[in-house]
């Protein structure tokens, strides 16, 4: 299981934590943010976590076709304005390298307080053949919140707290 750009880490240790049966890799780009996941994985005493610091673009240098099972993106970068669409991580090109890793039935889950960026990913994941499973614009007054895991970022903390609303979508693949 990957989480893409995974900021300071408290997802995919989380997911770790919750299923030692699992292996969870975090990518990010940034340096600063590979020292903090780890860090807490050695804490916890999990070995069913790692963390690769490079761009996703390169996904293909790291991982085989059909070794992926699942992709988590918590809380991405929103990228504000049409023309930044590109560098979202929901985005066609990201999704075709996705799918090359992934195995049949690839699951992708998708979390932010971006109700823009929401909207603009369920739009290219339907077009680039994903199947939305579940989904709520209310991740805190929804019956999905006792399904994913209770695992809180310092970002979906910090925006809950301040009112916004949590969005929350998994999809499977179409191949």
């Amino acid at each position: 299981m990957l989480e893409l750009a995974f900021g300071k880490g408290e997802y995919t240790v989380g997911l770790a934590e919750v299923h030692p049966e699992k292996n969870f890799i975090g990518i990010d780009i940034k340096g600063e943010r590979i020292v903090r996941g780890p860090q807490q994985a050695l804490n916890r005493g999990l070995t069913n976590v790692a963390f690769v610091r490079t761009d996703i673009r390169y996904l293909g240098e790291f991982f085989a076709s059909q070794e992926i099972a699942e992709i988590w993106i918590i809380f991405p970068d929103p990228h504000p304005g049409t023309r930044r669409n590109k560098h979202q991580l929901t985005y066609p090109r990201f999704l075709h390298t996705y799918k090359q890793l992934s195995i049949f039935n690839e699951l992708l889950y998708l979390k932010t307080d971006s109700q823009k960026l929401f909207n603009f990913s369920l739009q290219i994941l339907i077009y680039g053949g994903f199947h939305t499973t579940l989904l709520t614009n209310g991740l805190y007054d929804s019956h999905l919140y006792n399904i994913h895991n209770s695992i809180q970022t310092t970002y979906e903390e910090l925006f809950h707290n301040r009112g916004f609303t949590i969005n929350y979508t998994y999809c499977k693949s179409r191949i």
